[in-house]
């Protein structure tokens, strides 16, 4: 195994609509560019994503995604979305999708 380091500060945001103001929150931190992941369109036909999507572009945001991720990713899906984020120098999204996020980002390091 190669050494690393690891850190995950974690900001928890509760409430309604708070979705919407998650382009506000990424442009405290300096994003500048975001991969979205999720797995099902139900995101998308529920308004979520386009909640989520227009803050971004309020606050020039760009973004990327990554749909039809499982709850456990094949390593070709890992390895689509690790290519995505290597292109991208972004902040990551998960929709419900938690485990792939930190399969993605060892991805990153190791694959």
């Amino acid at each position: 195994m190669y050494p690393f380091s690891f850190q995950n500060p974690t900001r928890i945001e509760f409430g309604l609509d708070k979705e919407k103001e998650m382009g506000k929150y990424m442009h405290e931190y300096g994003a500048k560019k975001a991969l979205i992941i999720y797995g099902s369109e139900r995101v998308k036909q529920s308004g979520l994503f386009e909640d989520v999507t227009k803050s971004l572009r309020e606050h020039g945001i760009e973004y990327i995604e990554c749909g039809g991720v499982k709850s456990n990713p094949t390593i070709s899906k890992v390895r689509e979305a690790g290519a995505m984020a290597n292109n991208t120098a972004i902040a990551m999204l998960a929709f419900s999708k938690i485990f792939c996020f930190f399969v993605m980002f060892f991805s990153l390091l190791f694959l």
